[in-house]
């Protein structure tokens, strides 16, 4: 019998008000998809009463008996209310719970009942997602089902940490994003309780030749040749791109945010996640990695930076005979380092090997997800997994069913669970949690920093004009950060691996060019067959980044000296470094004797860590005979940082302070004056050195 429940109503084929049902049901065998199962039914709703006749305000009655009418009292498709539970049976089994989407009136007493399973509703809102370092698989599911749906989490699998993206989608888009990185997928109970478990390869029942109706086809998928799946990885870096995200009027309006406050504000999105996100004459609200709310402001600027996304594709070649047939997989931004292996395995063990059978079956407790063992179209004996079921209501239940045949689940989960950091010359020895694979990262030292570039000279004096200020000079280049290699190799736990650190290059000096940073080994792994990266490397388990290019230097200040008419002083600049102010030099004390004077000389430039020289003093001696003074030399900085973490090229040495300019002087006779010398600049500063490299081991 079959029979639909709502509102503790029953609808069933023997009392005649289910007229119809047909109901498709699904499950994502290898997490590739997730299926919003749908029931369509056709119900007869109506509720007898008996009311008493009358005419003239009198009851009306015959032969002593009241007369009566029946009504009946419509409206379900006005009353209905958005996701109320509706139970679908074939006699004691479920087969399926689902809720209402809508209840169409077609008749007088006839209405057309849509219904949609727990995932369905999952569709009508947005997640805005965000980047994620660190967080585990039940804390993110609860954040995305946010309490639309009940469901049940394996405490197990729950614990898988995930890493990575997910942008502005349907919460039910965001799910499958989550469920296809961890390996999970959802099954549902005799309740019709969804429970979110890992795959896991089931023991199969059979499935009698009675249950299956004659004819059914293989539908002849044509396996992988190749798999091909891409990890992802998201960094905050200082170096990162600055971008506007918006640019203009934020109108006053209210507006729920994604957080579920209720402000008045603007919701800005962004089209890639940024991070350091400020506001110029605005406030915000509220963000996210890929929005912003923005309070009410007539004009406001809200920039970012954008994350350093690195991306890498893994690939299993299955066969190189015949057409290719490549599967890719990159859409999916919670793939990472730590769950890709497994993932790959996934794909490959389903479009690698996997054949599907279409057939009909009689529809008893049979659902999707359950392995069964059965008869082919062509007699032979075949087992496989419940892809899909089409049912549709009939005396016997009959359902049209895909049956995957050829796969068997892999593992769900992380497949590196550790990483070990290595930065001495050792023998290490693969952990016992090995799993038969190791990526290991190779990483050198960081190449030293260049020399910076001096200071210019400042200008010498004439006779009623100060010389030119000197420019500060320009800083050098930092040094690369070590080159990376990244492999994974076969591993077994107890394996050795002779390990090398490699010693960071020396910075550039006055008398030796900047050195390259040395080679780092682990067996026969070297960052030699590597490359160098401006970002580095980014550890994903606590978000430590190794082997990123140097510290940028600082450039030298300017000189002081003479303004746009040669007698007024320009002041030479100020130079901050590591929160202290460095100032240029003092002029020089001034002489004068009669018709004769000789100014002071300015001071000279600062630079990183040091002030600039002060101006030589001018004079007047008893000759008479004036003399201007000479400017101050530009200072020299101190040496660039050396790599602050490991792999790090050294700083780029900062530029030297430019010279002062000399000062004037002037008497009745030219031959008795002398004008000021511009002062020397600084030298470069020396660059830093890189720092040691480092190995990565994930296992």
């Amino acid at each position: 019998m079959n029979r639909l429940i709502y509102r503790n109503k029953a609808y069933t084929g023997e009392t005649r008000d289910l007229l119809s049902a047909s109901a498709s049901i699904g499950d994502a065998l290898a997490a590739e998809s997730l299926s919003v199962d749908t029931l369509t039914a056709r119900v007869l709703n109506y509720d007898t009463r008996l009311l008493p006749l009358a005419a003239d305000g009198k009851l009306l009655a015959a032969e002593g008996v009241l007369l009566a009418a029946q009504t009946a009292r419509l409206g379900l498709d006005k009353s209905y209310r958005y996701g109320e539970p509706v139970w679908y049976y074939h006699g004691e089994d479920l087969i399926g719970k689902f809720y209402v989407e809508s209840i169409p009136r077609t008749g007088r007493e006839a209405y057309q009942l849509k219904a949609v399973s727990a995932v369905g509703l999952l569709r009508s809102s947005y997640y805005y997602g965000g980047i994620y370092n660190g967080i585990s698989l039940a804390e993110l599911a609860a954040d995305i089902i946010r309490g639309i749906i009940a469901y049940r989490m394996d405490p197990a699998l729950g614990e898988t940490i995930l890493y990575g993206l997910i942008r502005k989608k349907s919460r039910r888009d965001a799910l499958l994003d989550t469920l296809f990185a961890a390996g999970a997928m959802i099954e549902k109970d005799e309740t019709g309780l969804l429970s979110i478990v890992p795959q896991k390869e089931r023991t199969p029942y059979g499935l009698e030749e009675t249950e299956i109706y004659m004819g059914g086809s293989v539908a002849g998928d044509t396996p992988a040749t190749q798999i091909s799946v891409t990890e992802h990885s998201f960094a905050a870096l200082p170096g990162d791109t600055l971008v506007t995200l918006f640019d203009g009027e934020a109108a006053a309006e209210v507006l729920v945010t994604p957080m579920g406050a209720q402000v008045r504000g603007v919701l800005v999105e962004f089209d890639e996640p940024a991070h350091d996100l400020q506001a110029a004459n605005g406030v915000i609200l509220e963000s996210g990695a890929n929005y912003a709310v923005l309070g009410p402001s007539s004009s406001v600027t809200l920039t970012g930076k954008q994350y350093t996304h690195t991306q890498r594709v893994l690939t299993k070649v299955l066969s190189d005979q015949g057409t290719p047939n490549v599967i890719q997989s990159s859409a999916c931004e919670l793939v990472s380092l730590l769950n890709a292996e497994n993932v790959l395995k996934r794909l490959e063990a389903y479009y690698g090997h996997a054949v599907s059978y279409q057939m009909d079956l009689v529809v008893t407790h049979q659902k999707p997800g359950d392995a069964v063992t059965f008869v082919d179209p062509f007699g032979e004996a075949a087992s496989g997994y419940i892809r899909d079921l089409d049912i549709t209501m009939s005396g016997i239940l009959k359902g049209s069913a895909t049956i995957v045949s050829g796969y068997i689940p892999t593992a769900s989960g992380n497949y590196y669970e550790h990483v070990a950091v290595l930065t001495e010359d050792t023998d290490f020895v693969m952990p016992p949690e090995c799993k038969g694979k190791a990526r290991v990262v190779v990483i050198g030292g960081g190449d030293g920093g260049g020399l910076g570039s001096p200071g210019k000279e400042g200008g010498k004096a004439s006779a009623d004009k100060y010389g030119a200020a000197g420019e500060g000079g320009a800083p050098g280049t930092p040094g690369n950060g070590g080159k990376i290699y990244v492999e994974t190799i076969q591993a077994s736990p107890g394996q050795r691996f002779a390990v090398k650190i490699g010693p960071g290059g020396k910075g550039a000096t006055l008398d030796a060019e900047a050195e390259p940073g040395g080679e780092t080994t682990f067996g026969a792994l070297s960052s030699a067959d590597g490359r160098s990266a401006a970002e580095g490397y980014v550890n994903l388990f606590d978000g430590s980044i190794y082997g990123d290019v140097g510290i940028s230097g600082i450039p030298g200040g300017r000189g002081s000296g003479a303004g746009e008419t040669g007698t007024e002083v320009v002041p030479g600049e100020d130079v901050e470094y590591k929160g202290v102010i460095y100032r240029p030099g003092e002029q020089g004390e001034s002489g004068h004797y009669s018709s004769y004077y000789g100014l002071g000389g300015l001071g000279g430039g600062a630079a990183a860590g040091a002030p600039g020289g002060n101006g030589e003093r001018g004079y007047v001696n008893s000759q008479p005979f004036a003399n201007g003074g000479e400017g101050g030399d530009g200072a020299v900085p101190v040496k660039a940082d050396d790599g602050l973490r490991r792999g790090q090229g050294g700083g780029a040495g900062h530029g030297g302070g430019g010279g002062g300019g000399g000062g004037p002087a002037k008497g009745p006779d030219s031959s008795s004056t002398w004008y000021g010398q511009g002062g020397s600049g600084g030298d470069g500063g020396e660059g830093g050195d890189g720092a040691p490299g480092m190995v990565l081991v994930y296992y």
